[in-house]
């Protein structure tokens, strides 16, 4: 079973993914009124899910977690989030335990959405779901 607190494995998520994404990655911001041209990525926690209780007694969570790439000031920005998109997907990939945090990661992508900005550029955002995946003895933990 895994160990380790809900903080660590999403802090851990995080700076997996921080690493590995050419854009900033923040958790949980208010969108900035302008998007860098390199893009933004916002990890949003989300919240654990029970998926089942099993004995001897653990509780078994499917943790939704978003990440959020926004894309604006690019001549093509779809093909800008098609790279930021594929760069999380690798981040997710190469370690889907997290480093014995979880049971299992699994990323996909949840769609995609035009911001308008009134007077500025259109913001592009695109939603990848990653789900974290693990049993812990304590429902708090």
């Amino acid at each position: 079973m895994p160990t380790g607190a809900v903080e660590t494995r999403l802090a851990a998520l995080h700076t997996a993914v921080a690493a590995a994404v050419t854009p900033d990655v923040r958790r949980n911001e208010v969108l900035p009124k302008a998007i860098p041209s390199a893009g933004l990525v916002i990890m949003r926690d989300g919240v654990p899910d029970l998926a089942d209780v099993t004995l001897p007694l653990t509780y078994h969570y499917d943790h939704r977690v978003e990440f959020e790439i926004y894309t604006q000031a690019s001549e093509d920005r779809e093909a800008l989030a098609d790279v930021i998109r594929q760069e999380l997907g690798a981040a997710i990939n190469s370690d889907r335990a997290l480093g014995g945090l979880c049971d299992w990661v699994e990323g996909q992508p949840t769609g995609s959405d035009d911001i308008r900005v009134e007077g500025g550029e259109t913001i592009r955002v695109d939603t990848i779901v990653a789900t974290l995946s693990y049993g812990v003895a304590d429902p708090l933990t």
